[in-house]
């Protein structure tokens, strides 16, 4: 079966026709029906219009595509979050005003690792986070702090992937919000609550060394806060009650139990 439409065929044979008039005079003696010039015409003004047609609809599929994505750009620029935008191996390609307000501008932002504006202390919950989601995990929000230009800044971080057809990584998508206000509501909150406990309460590290403690301890214990602060959880405690405490404390620290309670 033959690809060429008639309008083609006919086409071709008057233009072969044409040549040979054109080439010198071999071709004077053909005999071309005036009908099939006028159909000839007729199909190609069709196609003419069609064009045209075509031509007009991608000129305003072109301005409604410039137009959202200016409204996008926009939208983008404009929002009370921060965007970023990360490639396979965590370097910002990109990033919104707000984000620049967070974490820097261009010059100190772009091809930069987003982890080098991470706080070192929250280095292993970004990690931790964004390889659950890789996982196939949907962790939800996660809180850490950011390193802007003034200083710390706590933010709510959420993360999304774009993979290519295969299935491979090819960018991150991440918002950032500022929540620095309500960390400090929070936390001149809980130390009002810590401060006047009627109980003695301490905050210590993963190695058991005083943080911060209130005063109804210092009371118990008859040392100063400043006495307290750096000493381990081991000078603390009775010799004969030690191993029990640091047992139940290593449980704690590697999840195996959430809370203990004990009389030492």
């Amino acid at each position: 079966m033959s690809d060429k439409s008639p309008v083609g065929e006919n086409f071709q044979t008057l233009r072969e026709q044409a040549e040979k008039l054109l080439a010198g005079g071999e071709g004077r003696g053909l005999n071309i029906d005036p009908n099939d010039l006028i159909r000839l015409a007729h199909e190609l003004e069709v196609h003419q219009m069609e064009l045209e047609f075509q031509n007009q609809e991608l000129r305003r599929a072109k301005r409604d595509l410039e137009a959202s994505r200016d409204g996008f750009a926009d939208l983008y620029e404009s929002a009370p979050v921060g965007y970023v935008t990360l490639n396979q191996k965590g370097i910002i390609e990109k990033a919104n005003t707000v984000a620049h307000a967070l974490v820097g501008d261009d010059q100190v932002t772009l091809g930069k690792l987003l982890s080098s504006f991470i706080a070192k202390d929250d280095y292993s919950t970004y990690y931790d986070y964004l390889n659950r989601i890789v996982s196939g995990e949907s962790p939800g929000p996660v809180e850490l702090k950011v390193l802007g230009p003034e200083g710390a800044i706590h933010v709510h971080m959420e993360a999304t992937t774009q993979a290519d057809g295969h299935g491979n990584l090819m960018q991150w998508r991440l918002s950032l919000v500022d929540i620095s206000e309500r960390k400090k509501a929070e936390e001149t909150l809980f130390q009002g609550t810590f401060e006047n406990a009627a109980v003695g309460m301490v905050h210590v590290s993963r190695k058991g060394f005083v943080v911060r403690s209130n005063q109804k301890l210092c009371d118990i214990l008859g040392y100063s806060k400043e006495e307290l602060s750096g000493k381990n959880i081991c000078d603390l405690t009775h010799l004969e009650d030690l191993d029990t405490d640091l047992r139940l404390m290593a449980q704690l620290i590697e999840g195996r139990i959430d809370h203990y309670s004990i009389e030492k």
